[in-house]
């Protein structure tokens, strides 16, 4: 879950379309920094990398179920 909303026409600036290049080619290298935010919480808060988890989605890329 995001912890913030990432502003409208994000995708369309060149450090959104510089970041999925560097995924696309590289792989993601700066993990995400994630919180559980209760002990019994079936999914995590993402603190950072809103863009990262845009960048993964644009790729195509999921989560695994």
């Amino acid at each position: 879950m995001p912890s913030k909303k990432v502003p409208n026409g994000v995708i369309t600036t060149r450090t959104f379309r510089q970041i999925v290049s560097s995924i696309r080619e590289i792989g993601l290298i700066e993990p995400l920094s994630v919180i559980k935010p209760a002990e019994n919480a079936t999914s995590f808060l993402l603190l950072d990398g809103n863009l990262r988890v845009l960048a993964l989605k644009e790729l195509g890329l999921r989560r695994p179920v």
